[in-house]
This record gives structure tokens, C-alpha cells and sequence, in this order.
């Protein structure tokens, strides 16, 4: 028989091995008269062992590991356990529409758009709503193509192009015969890429007009293999329906 001083302590481990003591330790109780068949007596898991430790012995695990508090633990739980709901609860607001049902007008509005300037700030830049493509000379570049409203993209970013090679070229003989020379000639470079891609930009909206196209011609190319579909389903359905009522019929007759 084996019963232990009120002024110690017991964890309960889940294994036989000294590897598992820094548990949360419990505060032991004095065993009753009914329970005093010792520790082996009391109703615990077979695969757990009680562990006795004074409460000096207590103290000194308490400083060296300290364990949370009951209180501490059950937050913990309830955190956590909100953070994983499948359905957690709905945001406090909810309350200010409560009357939404016997008054909608009691929902307040929502709020006005902001105003539109022709003037905004996107990236530290200012821009205008109406989106236009800057021209060239408002950049200080000059422009190697000419500005008329009937320009031919093709011919002119073939001209473009070919300037392009040739003062590459020339580059690369500046560079071993006169390398003062270097850099005008890249500024020609320069001036060239920036003419290619400001012809390139009055492209977009006859980009956007055929890439709009093309997006239409597939919505009625899809709509019409859906009809089809819907068609050849429906054919389908009406010829199990007839044979169907055949069956029907002759099991009626017979």
C-alpha cells in the first residue's frame, strides 16, 4: 500500500522513459480513505505513469522551465480554435443593418464616388483622363517619320528598322577609329528606338479594335456550337422519348 504526503506534487506522463517531464504539473490532493489502495488504485490510462517529485523539485523546474497558466492555456485553445472555424462569426458591423428587413431605407447609403479631374497623380507622375499619346516634340525628340493622319506603319517601321542596323553598324567602326565620336552616335540610337516606339503606340487603339474583334467572333463562334449542342441534346432526347412510348404501347397491348 503506498500513500503519498499532501505536500507533494505528481505529473502524469504518457510514457515509462524520463523524456516527457516538462508537462504542465498538478497540484496534488490527499487520497481519500475510499482511494487509500494507493497510486496503483486510482483509474488512469494503462499506457501512463505517475510520476513524485517534492515540491523543492517543483520549484526549481518551475525556474528553469516556466509553464503557462490555466488561464493562458484555455485563451490559447479558444484563438485557436476561432482562427480554424469553418464557420467563424459574422463581423460586428451586422448590427447596423438589423432593420434592413421591416426598412431598407434605414441601411445608410453608400458613399458617393470620389470626383474625376481631368488631372490625376498614378505613380508620382500626372496624367489626364482623356489619355492621349503624347507627341514627340513635346518630349524635345524630333520626329524621323512624317505626321500626317494617313501614315504608312509598315513602310515607315521597315525605314526605321533599316536606319537602325546601319548606325549599329557604324557604332561598332566608331568604336576602333573614333571613339570621340561615341556618343552622338548613340544618341541617334536612342532617337531612333524612341521614334520606333512612339509609331508603335499609335498602333494601340487599332490593336484594340481588332483584339475586340476577335473577342466577339469567339463569343458567337462559342454561342453557336452551344446551340447546336443544345440542338442535337434535344433531338437526342426526343428520340429516347418516342421509343419510350413505343415500349410503352407494346407492353399495354400485349
Amino acid at each position: 500500500m503506498l500513500c503519498l504526503p499532501s505536500d507533494w506534487k505528481y505529473t502524469v506522463s504518457t510514457d515509462l522513459t524520463d523524456q516527457n517531464r516538462h508537462q504542465v504539473p498538478v497540484d496534488f490532493h490527499p487520497v481519500p480513505h475510499s482511494v487509500r489502495r494507493g497510486v496503483t488504485g486510482v483509474r488512469r490510462r494503462p499506457d501512463a505513469a505517475v510520476r513524485c517529485y517534492p515540491r523543492s523539485y517543483q520549484r526549481r523546474r518551475r525556474r528553469r522551465f516556466p509553464f503557462p497558466t490555466v488561464r493562458e492555456l484555455r485563451e490559447a485553445s479558444s484563438m485557436v480554435a476561432m482562427a480554424t472555424s469553418a464557420y467563424p462569426p459574422p463581423p460586428p458591423f451586422y448590427r447596423l443593418y438589423k432593420d434592413y428587413e421591416q426598412d431598407p431605407s434605414s441601411a445608410p447609403e453608400p458613399p458617393p464616388p470620389p470626383p474625376i479631374d481631368q488631372i490625376y497623380t498614378t505613380f508620382g507622375a500626372d496624367r489626364k483622363t482623356n489619355e492621349l499619346l503624347p507627341s514627340l516634340e513635346s518630349h524635345n525628340l524630333r520626329q524621323l517619320y512624317p505626321n500626317s493622319p494617313n501614315i504608312d506603319f509598315k513602310k515607315e517601321l521597315r525605314t526605321l528598322n533599316r536606319e537602325l542596323q546601319l548606325h549599329i553598324l557604324e557604332v561598332a567602326d566608331i568604336l576602333v577609329e573614333r571613339p570621340s565620336q561615341y556618343a552622338r552616335r548613340v544618341e541617334d540610337i536612342s532617337l531612333i528606338f524612341s521614334n520606333l516606339h512612339h509609331l508603335l503606340n499609335s498602333l494601340r487603339p487599332h490593336q484594340a479594335r481588332a483584339t475586340l474583334i476577335h473577342m466577339l467572333e469567339s463569343q458567337i463562334q462559342r454561342r453557336k456550337q452551344a446551340i447546336e449542342d443544345i440542338k442535337q441534346r434535344r433531338e437526342e432526347a426526343q428520340k429516347l422519348l418516342g421509343e419510350s412510348l413505343l415500349i410503352l404501347d407494346g407492353s399495354q397491348t400485349n
